[in-house]
This record gives C-alpha cells, sequence and structure tokens, in this order.
C-alpha cells in the first residue's frame, strides 16, 4: 500500500481486513517475490492513525494450518510482529512501529468486525439491547506476558447470552 493510498480508506469507507497471523513474516520468500516491497506489507497501523474501520480474523483454510485460525494466535502475532517460531527471539517483521496495541487488534476482531458484516448495531460489543456474544477468559490479555496471549483458552463462550462452551 502506497502512502498515498491511507488515507483513501476512511474517505471512501473502505473496511482494511488484515490476517494478524502473517504480520509475523510467516510467508519467508518475500525478498525473492515481492522485493523492495517485502519491507512495506502489512502495513495497519497508519490506516488505525487515520481512522479507517480496520478488522482482523483469518484466512487459513488448510488442516495443517487450523492452528493459526486461533483468534488468539493472530493477537499475539499482530501485537509483537514476530511469528511463533523462536519466542521472543524471533525476527521481528519490519518496521518495529507496526506493532499494534491489544486495544486496536481488539477492535478490529469484535466491534469493527461487525461493522464490515453491517451487524455492529446489534454485535461486536457488550452493551443494552445487543445480542450477549462473548468469551469468558481466564486471564486479561492486557496482563499476560505478550508472548504468551496465543496460549489463551476461553473458559466460556455465550452466544445470544446463552453459553454454549465451557472448558472443562
Amino acid at each position: 500500500m502506497k502512502n498515498e493510498d491511507i488515507s483513501r480508506f476512511k474517505v471512501l469507507g473502505v473496511v482494511a481486513y488484515y490476517t494478524p497471523h502473517w504480520h509475523g513474516d510467516y510467508y519467508q520468500a518475500g525478498d525473492v517475490t515481492l522485493g523492495k516491497r517485502n519491507k512495506n506489507k502489512m502495513r495497519a497501523q497508519p490506516l488505525i492513525n487515520d481512522g479507517a474501520t480496520v478488522t482482523f480474523s483469518s484466512d487459513v483454510f488448510t488442516p495443517d494450518e487450523i492452528h493459526r485460525a486461533n483468534p488468539f494466535l493472530g493477537i499475539q502475532i499482530g501485537h509483537n510482529r514476530q511469528d511463533l517460531d523462536g519466542g521472543e527471539n524471533a525476527p521481528i517483521m519490519l518496521p518495529i512501529s507496526e506493532r499494534l496495541s491489544l486495544k486496536d487488534i481488539i477492535k478490529g476482531y469484535t466491534i469493527n468486525a461487525s461493522y464490515q458484516l453491517r451487524m455492529n448495531e446489534v454485535r461486536g460489543s457488550i452493551e443494552r439491547g445487543k445480542f450477549a456474544d462473548f468469551v469468558v477468559l481466564k486471564e486479561s490479555l492486557f496482563k499476560l506476558n505478550r508472548y504468551d496471549i496465543h496460549k489463551i483458552e476461553p473458559e466460556m463462550t455465550f452466544v445470544d447470552g446463552k453459553m454454549v462452551f465451557k472448558n472443562t
């Protein structure tokens, strides 16, 4: 994405969608296939800073990579710009300024994703009059070590206010 295109997202009302598990440079052949453009990929922060709607999800579709569909894995990688392999010592996908805040990533997975589906009036946040769709976690993502986010598992999941899953 060219810098001059960033402001167009907000002006045109275009939703920018990302799969944050790619933000750790999972695809290592970028230098070969993209050349100098490889250093300018997966840039969500300028769009967030400009007020564009940015959403997150996963594009995993193969059984071999199903573990990468875990939103907590995506949150961790988008927050650190490092893939899981190597932990804290994994290479950081540059620029480091593209590390996303937990607040922005969670917003992208929740209320912004609901907006993208044109369902933000009834889903995406916990408010009176909305469907009560949420997960209960044992720990706050904001208190976890940034390299342990991918390990968290929901304790309970609620859909329309009804518990549909309980971790036993």
